[in-house]
């Protein structure tokens, strides 16, 4: 079966077919939330209404102490390509409680949204949401900070060229897309949605933490070190005996929070 699955992988990439490509991709449509995955109590849900038939959610936290009389900093949080929104509560939850607002979009395709999933489609959406977020009364628009995970990593990296935000954070990032479709023994060029993060990072001026686990199999460690290298002002965190999946769980989630609050602290983002 697997033989016949990387057979099937191959006519689908070399096909050109790029919604045979995205699919292989993007795995949100894989997934739909439950009853048992309904948002905590004081959850804001958003819709970004592209067109008639488009619609993406998004879910929003005030951080603690965050008022119109004293806005506080705000975090956009790019989930993973097997996940949903409902599935990032507990990240939500670490946010607010250091202080910091949180807004976390859902992507076309995926979960409840509806719409196309591509790189260009996901990039608009997202300048919206961003607009959005630092429209609110309780936000500083100066103090955005882009969270980006696995996939998400590309979205905040393609946002940051159209805002650089005060502090951007990568958990297990890719260099590029290409770079992942050589890694599984694919020619680069064949990359539909080509996500290059390493040269966003080679111009970006703010200030850059990566995050990635020792043991991750799925995006290597070393793509993590390279971004660091290209990076002007960057700081990797390397956690031990972590794979790509469990970075922010069992016995390294206290270094993965207390490393992004601290950098946030470092850096003048959460000043409280």
């Amino acid at each position: 079966m697997r033989i016949l699955a990387c057979f099937l992988m191959v006519i689908c990439l070399m096909s050109g077919g790029c919604t045979l490509q995205r699919a292989l991709i993007y795995h949100g449509d894989l997934f739909l939330p439950s009853a048992e995955d309904a948002p905590p109590e004081g959850t804001t849900e958003l819709w970004l209404e592209v067109d008639a038939r488009t619609r993406v959610p998004a879910f929003y936290w005030a951080g603690r102490g965050c008022t119109p009389e004293r806005p506080g900093p705000a975090v956009i949080y790019f989930h993973g390509s097997a996940m949903l929104i409902e599935g990032c509560y507990e990240a939500a939850e670490r946010y607010v409680d250091m202080g910091v607002s949180v807004l976390v979009p859902e992507f076309r395709g995926f979960g409840r949204a509806t719409g196309r999933p591509t790189q260009a489609n996901f990039l608009e959406d997202m300048v919206r949401f961003r607009a959005m977020l630092a429209e609110r009364s309780e936000v500083d628009a100066e103090r955005l900070v882009y969270h980006g995970r696995s996939l998400g990593s590309g979205l905040a990296c393609d946002l940051a060229v159209v805002e650089e935000p005060a502090a951007l954070v990568l958990v297990s990032p890719f260099t590029s897309m290409r770079a992942m479709y050589r890694r599984f023994g694919f020619p680069g060029s064949w990359a539909v949605d080509p996500f290059d993060n390493l040269a966003v990072v080679r111009g970006l001026e703010s200030p850059l933490l990566v995050l990635h686990g020792t043991t991750d199999t799925l995006i290597s460690i070393d793509q993590s070190r390279e971004l660091v290298a290209a990076a002007a002002d960057a700081r990797l965190v390397s956690l031990p005996m972590t794979g790509h999946n469990d970075i922010a769980h069992g016995r390294t989630e206290e270094l993965f929070w207390l490393s992004i609050e601290g950098f946030l602290r470092e850096k003048g983002v959460i000043r409280r």
